[in-house]
């Protein structure tokens, strides 16, 4: 009998064995299954808004990055905010003090109750689906570059308080967690800002945005908050927050800390940067809807530090890209004011410099270039503008100027018509990404249109316009970043050409 027994045991274990190579199996199959769900885009159109300035502007932009697009093409329909956005042009503050403002503020109600019936377009990307109608699903929030000069330590505990420190961004991206919790129905996206060339706070920035990654949803009981890494994308070739292999993977190489995808004095990433973020950002967000629907809380991912000798894997060419981009991070600190210069803009070296920023409208058109006009060089300003709509011709400066000891602008002009209006507008502000206008309208006389006349603009005279500030803000030259010429609709301004010459301080 006792020998029965034993083989009855024996025969036990071989089919507990099967059982359990049975369940692994289909353990195995289940999980597989369930990552390939999580990396499907949506089968139905599903509404994203987007929180950004200039970088996001770029990141979206079909001539850029192409973020707009790509998210199109996986069912998502785009809409975005930038400057001049919403209730008390909240859109001009995105800086990360300002989250409270957004998400838990006095007037949180009435800000996400524009945001989420926002259905426009605010930058340069094509729609390819129709709007599927309802609130926005999705809202992706984004400061800009110069949030990565963040003062404190690197491993400073959430404070509240102090302005823009490590202590105070974890004690605020805290804070907006409450709201996020409140509202399970919609999917919340940090993407973190941009760095910058200048590595004196680079540790800061680095340190601040892993415990973003790591750190900051490990308490979290919701599903409806991920976390993407756009700083850490720009930072190098080998640097990466991405899907890899069936995993979530975030590489970065110890000491590469700054923005790698920039030219020479400009923290604006390239569009090489802005596209590489495309192509590991859109399967990452296919990723964080599919997980918010089927109620799968965030987890962090596979971190990877590479040494500081680890070879890169990108071409000799971007090697010298990334040597002359750390040079200029060495020369040129972001937000610093550089000596006045007295000549602006004569034109003779071209006008490359300038660009056109206007709204999305197809029927609003402003091209310009550099001719030689009745004996000088010059800027040929060609506008159309639609209704209610606007446009600009514009040269900022990849870091401020100090325009202190000077009395005013003054410039030459030549007119097509008369009767025509125009502003003459002065940015003032610490980051190309934060322009305050200051401006003066110019009605084009018979003079102007005959020969070349002289405009000279004391600085008293140059007002904030009414939609920005209040008119009695008085400009601070300590941070100039830039000048540009400013058309719209009114006073029968639709279409004209205008020339202009000899920008200077006086």
């Amino acid at each position: 009998m006792a020998k029965v027994i034993k083989k009855d045991n024996k025969g036990m274990k071989i089919i507990n064995r099967i059982l359990l190579l049975l369940v692994l199996i289909v353990t195995f199959q289940q999980s597989v299954h369930a990552r390939e769900v999580f990396k499907k885009a949506p089968e139905t159109p599903v509404k994203l808004i987007f929180i950004h300035h200039s970088c996001g502007e770029n990141w979206l932009s079909d001539g850029d990055g192409g973020l707009g697009r790509a998210l199109g093409k996986n069912n998502y329909f785009v809409s975005d905010t930038n400057y001049g956005w919403g209730p008390s042009n909240i859109g001009d503050r995105t800086d990360i003090v300002n989250w409270t403002e957004w998400f838990a503020g006095s007037k949180t109600t009435k800000y996400m109750k524009a945001l989420l019936r926002e259905n426009n377009r605010h930058s340069s990307y094509k729609r390819n689906i129709s709007n599927p109608g309802g609130n926005n699903r999705i809202i992706m929030f984004k400061s800009c570059y110069p949030n990565s000069e963040i003062e404190g330590r690197p491993g400073d505990l959430p404070r509240s308080g102090g302005g823009l420190t490590v202590a105070n961004a974890k004690a605020t991206y805290n804070k907006i967690l409450s709201y996020f919790a409140k509202h399970p129905e919609t999917l919340f996206i940090a993407i973190t800002a941009p760095p910058v060339q200048d590595r004196s706070l680079s540790k800061n920035a680095r340190a601040f945005n892993n415990w973003l990654i790591y750190d900051w949803l490990k308490n979290y009981k919701g599903y409806n908050v991920g976390v993407y890494d756009f700083y850490n994308t720009l930072t190098g070739p080998d640097n990466h927050h991405r899907i890899h292999n069936n995993r979530v993977e975030h590489v970065y190489q110890k000491g590469k800390n700054t923005l790698f995808y920039a030219p020479k004095g400009d923290d604006h990433p390239l569009p090489a940067g802005n596209k590489k973020a495309v192509r590991e950002f859109v399967p990452l967000l296919n990723l964080f809807y599919n997980k918010f629907k089927q109620k799968v809380s965030y987890t962090a991912p596979q971190k990877k530090v590479l040494s500081k000798s680890s070879k890169s894997n990108h071409k000799g060419k971007q090697n010298q890209k990334n040597k002359s981009v750390e040079q200029a991070g060495k020369e040129t600190k972001a937000c610093a004011p550089q000596k006045s210069v007295s000549n602006i803009a004569d034109f003779v070296d071209g006008c490359s410099k300038w660009a056109v920023f206007s709204d999305a409208n197809k029927d609003t058109k402003i091209e310009f270039k550099c001719e030689l006009k009745k004996q000088a060089h010059a800027l040929k300003v060609e506008y159309q503008v639609s209704n209610d709509g606007w446009g600009t011709c514009s040269l900022v400066y990849p870091t401020p100027l100090s325009f202190k000891g000077t009395k005013g602008i003054s410039f030459n002009i030549l007119a097509k018509e008369v009767n025509k209006n125009f502003h003459f507008i002065v940015y003032q502000g610490k980051a190309s990404d934060d322009l305050h206008h200051f401006e003066m309208a110019i009605n084009t006389n018979k003079k102007m249109v005959k020969d070349w006349q002289q405009i000279k603009i004391p600085w008293s005279e140059l007002k904030r316009p009414s939609w920005e500030g209040s008119s009695n803000d008085r400009i601070d030259l300590t941070f100039i970043q830039g000048v540009a010429l400013g058309f719209d609709s009114e006073n029968n301004n639709k279409k004209s050409i205008i020339w202009i010459d000899e920008i200077k301080l006086y």
